[in-house]
């Protein structure tokens, strides 16, 4: 694609259009640029071009990241590991109730924010697929059933079960629970 209509396509573009290169689920993306100079947009639009042949790659590595049945044991692998180290821990005297809140999370989905409100709803990725989604008209219904998740809600049963869930929820679980560092800040297994 030359220049001048990559350059179109970041000013006009419009999210959720469809077309021939567009994601056959999604459609166009969102392009939220901003450039201070027209320096630094020619620099942006030069890497742009520079760097696609690359992403033709990307792509194509992740597709079979996706759909090697290795990895997908590897990953199932791992889920059940980690439910049996949140199955196995025994109370910590200087915070009992640590592990029984991260295994409450998981159930429910929801996490407790002191001095925020209280509970609220954890992670980004599947609040994604299951509600911000859902709310979108421009994605017809039936591709939009087809990217909700099948974790609803709570992210224990994907760590119980994990060959009954897709590669993607699979995903999302070791993307989004409260251990991955979501969980407020009275958890200490959050990173700084």
């Amino acid at each position: 694609m030359p220049s001048g209509a990559q350059l179109f396509k970041w000013a006009a573009g419009t999210p959720g259009a469809r077309g021939a290169k567009s994601h056959p689920q999604f459609g166009a993306k969102q392009q939220n640029r901003d450039y201070h100079t027209y320096t630094d947009l020619a620099a942006a639009l030069s890497g742009w071009m520079r760097a696609k042949p690359a992403r033709g790659d990307e792509k194509e590595l992740a597709r079979n990241v996706k759909d090697n049945s290795d990895v997908e044991l590897h990953l199932e692998i791992l889920l059940a590991r980690i439910r049996a180290v949140i199955e196995g821990r025994r109370p910590d005297p200087a915070d009992p109730f640590r592990w029984e809140y991260i295994r409450q999370e998981l159930e429910t989905g929801t996490t407790f924010q002191p001095g925020e409100g209280g509970n609220r709803q954890f992670g980004h990725y599947q609040h994604y697929f299951d509600q911000d989604i859902q709310g979108k008209a421009e994605i017809p219904a039936e591709i939009r059933d087809q990217l909700r998740t099948r974790i609803a809600g709570g992210m224990w049963k994907v760590l119980a079960d994990p060959e009954q869930f897709s590669f993607r929820d699979k995903i999302v679980v070791l993307h989004d629970p409260p251990t991955a560092g979501t969980c407020g800040r009275r958890c200490s297994t959050c990173p700084d």
